[in-house]
């Protein structure tokens, strides 16, 4: 069995995710790999945990059916504290359809007899659907035809962009428009907010003072996902402003915690520096064995001229070679990124070397290169 030397805070996350979660929850809050499955519930039996979230009430059984068909798994799982895998279960066992797309004969109906009377916004309203929805289930009944914009649409787009949010815009001004096709459209036409009307913009400096109040408030680091929920700007706006969500908390000395590729695990080097997990901390120390000096996370845009560039930053930076490790690339979202990032080295002839999890058992193989030059 894999050994993990749990932190305080890795057992809060326990405590606080397995009881209601169970298992597959807790790894996946832990940022941990399946693999180490068994630590984390050897660790959950020896602190005397049990599950409790398998069990429904007669109050969770009713909720279930009146809302199995309207709202994802994921938000009734988080609304009962159960995982997703137990909902799916117990609403197949009560016969409900799992599909969240699910219409009955009369929703399909009003659709048909609706659908280019009435906005796809003002129909998902009536049914109680979300958006997309309402849209994948005309494309199936043959009713959705991509509908291009007229030139009085983009005349209206041209004129409220840069003074409104896109969500307004589709809410008020363009309401067969949803803000995906806004940004689309607004991207083609080089449209641009303007920072003097009803969009909201901050101050890099009030955003971090007011991060670090509210972990000194709840006692922790905020995650990710519930920064807008505690009355901070998204983590999408933390990027903008401060580069990074980890970066934003770096800069308001707090430990990084954030959900985009999982919890991190914070820890340092045997050089002392701030790693974001244990995959970064047996990098740098390697590194630190072989005597490699490296500078860490610098900006790309201090070495490239590309407008890709914006924020990004690599993982370390070593004389002439760059290091990026890439440790998620299961995922979609990440690996965009990822190949987004490959994509600006090789265009500007940067020598990237990109290291991945099966490389941290042997990385003499890829960085053996880096003893053979003076930093």
């Amino acid at each position: 069995m894999i050994v993990i030397n749990f932190t305080e805070e890795m057992i809060k996350i326990i405590k606080n995710t397995y009881p209601k979660y169970g298992l597959n929850e807790t790894i996946q809050k832990l940022g941990l790999s399946k693999n180490e499955k068994r630590a984390v519930l050897s660790m959950a039996q020896k602190l005397k945990l049990k599950r409790i979230g398998k069990y429904f009430t007669q109050e969770e059984i009713q909720y279930l059916k009146n809302n199995y068909a309207q709202k994802t798994v994921g938000d009734i799982a988080e609304k009962l504290h159960k995982n997703k895998a137990t909902i799916i279960y117990k609403a197949c066992k009560l016969g409900l359809n799992n599909d969240v797309y699910y219409f009955s004969k009369d929703d399909i109906n009003y659709i048909k007899n609706n659908y280019g009377e009435f906005s796809i916004k003002d129909i998902s309203e009536h049914l109680n659907k979300s958006y997309d929805s309402v849209v994948t289930k005309a494309n199936k009944l043959g009713l959705c035809k991509k509908e291009k914009w007229t030139e009085e649409e983009i005349e209206i787009l041209k004129q409220v962009y840069p003074n409104y949010t896109n969500k307004k815009i589709s809410k008020d001004f363009l309401l067969n428009r949803n803000p995906t096709s806004i940004a689309t459209m607004a991207h083609k036409f080089n449209l641009i907010k303007s920072k003097e009307k009803n969009v909201k913009w901050y101050n890099k400096d009030d955003m971090i003072k007011n991060l670090k109040e509210i972990s000194e408030k709840i006692k922790r680091t905020p995650y990710e996902y519930e920064l807008v929920k505690l009355g901070l700007p998204s983590g999408k706006t933390f990027d903008r402003y401060c580069g990074s969500y980890r970066q934003a908390c770096i800069d308001a000395k707090i430990i990084p915690n954030y959900n985009l590729f999982g919890i991190s695990i914070h820890c340092k080097s045997k050089d002392g520096t701030n790693c974001a997990s244990k995959s970064e901390q047996i990098i740098c120390d390697y590194l630190t064995d072989h005597n490699i000096k490296y500078i860490k996370e610098p900006y790309y845009k201090d070495y490239i001229d590309d407008n890709r560039c914006k924020q990004k930053r690599f993982d370390w930076k070593v004389g002439k070679y760059f290091i990026e490790f890439f440790g998620m690339p299961e995922k979609s979202y990440y690996r965009d990124r990822m190949k987004e990032k490959i994509k600006i080295c090789k265009d500007n002839n940067i020598k990237l070397i990109s290291l991945y999890r099966s490389d941290l058992k042997n990385l003499n193989k890829k960085l053996h290169i880096l003893l053979q030059q003076n930093p």
